[in-house]
């Protein structure tokens, strides 16, 4: 709250006492039988004399005595602020609309955006943010919810594009100018919009808030004086403040395609819906058949069900059949490329959306993302810990959640307690670039290797007895990289820890039926121990008694 030239109290001459000493606001609330609040708006708007020192203010008791509150209760949020909602003016005849028309209708987001409505609506979450790795369509459910929300903010609902602006203190002036608020000279502009808002019924929809995130504190103060803002916030990473009630955006559902499905099925499937209408855009003779609707649905799958990455790869159609653009989503981030150019840039391929949130990280996370790319299938905190290196800032869980809420990993629910940590596809695909591009990237490698080795090498002397269930299910979970270390070892020429990775491992395919890519590495394993005077010959024979086995 500023100090005001015009409210200073003139000394009364008489001692400081007990009875004559200044009241602070929460005293003067007490005594008048309201909240805290309510008094600093007294102050604000002039109708209670106060000083400031010190950031707390001071007020006299004559003062106090010749002041009455205004009949409208100001209680406690959650429960006062759909009080005072009803207290504010009746809708005018056009209310204010900035936000943008959305080119074309939403797809697949029924659940999501009655959830984020009924928040929006809500008195009780005044501040509602959209968190989510980029591509997976925030802004486009933050333009659905304020097109329908429209009638319920009688003052307005106003878009403010923030991805422009990197410093958080031009955030207030940004709103303000989105606003038509001008600023005035010695008055700060959170004063002029806090001015402009109090006695209104506005959504402001913050759109890009992630490389401003410092400027939270600036927004939960318009919030505390503006009973009638609602915030709507798009952004990568939380907000974390008191009022926030965050949605995580899921990516669109894709078909289950462990199972061939029907083709109905895939017809419902929200991410082959897109696809389909984003092809038909380029190539208008484009149809779903019972032909492609496979292809398409493993093309949607591969790309994680992000909105983003499935437009851009659907647009390929007007040169690739959907098979021909399956078998390239190899390297997905190349050829996810040539998006619209009335995009913003960092949405015209999937490497600059990811990139976007790269740059965003410090140093240490940067590092911390890259290394933990070379783990396929997800990993757990140990496992984190023992492959990417402790760090000095901060224990490895908490820099993992905070990669977890800045939308660059996800948790998988999994048997017992400790979470297990994986990456989307397509971003893990960014992070091995960044990894095949650092000084890290052999010793990374080699590190997963080593650590996969010593899962194998650690369960050997269990299999077939008590331990086996435990063992197998442990290793199924690591089964992705068990394979990626095969893949670097034999790459690496590294024929030693390729025939004990195998000779060790052999029970857990026969085990659990993995009797064909068990019988392949046993057999490229004793291939490259045959006259290798330097392969152990119990190696050897346990190779050759898993392949018996398996094969």
């Amino acid at each position: 709250m500023i100090e005001r030239a015009d409210d200073r109290t003139p000394d009364s001459g008489h001692p400081v006492t007990e009875e004559t000493s200044p009241l602070t606001a929460r005293d003067a609330a007490r005594l008048l039988g309201v909240n805290e609040r309510t008094v600093r708006r007294a102050i604000a708007r002039g109708e209670l004399r106060a000083t400031k020192h010190a950031g707390v203010f001071r007020i006299e008791r004559h003062d106090l005595s010749r002041y009455r509150p205004r009949k409208e209760p100001v209680p406690h949020r959650p429960k006062g602020r759909r009080q005072q909602l009803r207290l504010l003016p009746t809708a005018p005849a056009l209310a204010p609309f900035n936000v943008p028309e959305p080119r074309s209708s939403l797809i697949g987001r029924e659940h999501e955006t009655r959830s984020i409505r009924d928040m929006v609506l809500s008195a009780e979450t005044p501040l509602v943010t959209l968190i989510g790795p980029g591509g997976v369509g925030k802004t486009r459910l933050a333009l659905e919810i304020a097109g329908q929300a429209r009638d319920a903010f009688i003052d307005g609902i106003w878009f403010v594009d923030l991805s422009p602006i990197r410093d958080p203190e031009l955030v207030p002036g940004a709103i303000a100018g989105v606003l038509g608020i001008r600023e005035a000279a010695g008055v700060p502009v959170t004063d002029r919009l806090r001015g402009y808002l109090e006695r209104r019924r506005t959504l402001i929809l913050l759109d890009n808030f992630e490389q401003v995130v410092s400027a939270g504190p600036d927004i939960a103060t318009l919030l505390s004086f503006c009973p009638g803002l609602t915030m709507l916030v798009t952004s990568r990473v939380p907000l974390h403040l008191a009022d926030e009630h965050r949605f995580p955006v899921p990516p669109l559902a894709v078909p289950d395609t462990t199972h061939v499905p029907s083709f109905a099925k895939v017809q419902l499937s929200a991410a082959v819906q897109l696809f389909c209408r984003k092809a038909h855009a380029v190539r208008p003779d484009f149809e779903l058949t019972e032909a492609n609707a496979q292809a398409v649905s493993e093309v949607c799958v591969r790309l994680d069900g992000l909105p983003l990455a499935i437009e851009l790869a659907a647009a390929r159609v007007n040169i690739l059949a959907p098979e021909a653009l399956l078998a390239r989503l190899e390297h997905r981030l190349s050829i996810l490329t040539g998006g619209s150019r009335d995009v913003p840039a960092r949405l015209r391929s999937m490497r600059d959306a990811i990139g976007w949130s790269y740059d965003l990280l410090d140093e240490t996370e940067q590092r911390l993302f890259r290394r933990l790319a070379v783990f396929a299938g997800g990993f757990t905190e140990e496992a984190a810990s023992i492959v990417a290196g402790q760090e000095r800032s901060g224990s490895m869980l908490d820099r993992l959640a905070s990669l977890v809420e800045k939308g660059l990993f996800f948790t998988r629910d999994t048997p017992g307690d400790e979470p297990r940590f994986a990456m989307l596809e397509t971003i893990r695909e960014f992070g091995v670039e960044q990894l095949a591009g650092s000084k890290e990237a052999h010793d990374t490698r080699a590190t997963h290797a080593a650590w996969c080795l010593d899962l194998a090498l650690n369960a050997s002397p269990y299999w077939f007895t008590s331990e086996q269930k435990r063992l197998s299910d442990q290793l199924e979970r690591e089964h992705d990289n068990l394979r990626a270390a095969f893949e670097w070892l034999a790459n690496a020429d590294d024929r030693q820890a390729v025939v004990r990775l195998a000779g060790s491992i052999w029970p857990f395919w026969f085990v659990r039926c993995h009797w064909a890519e068990g019988t392949a590495w046993l057999q490229w394993a004793l291939a490259w121990s045959d006259g290798d005077r330097t392969i152990e010959r119990s190696n050897e024979s346990a190779c050759s008694a898993g392949r018996a086995a398996c094969g």
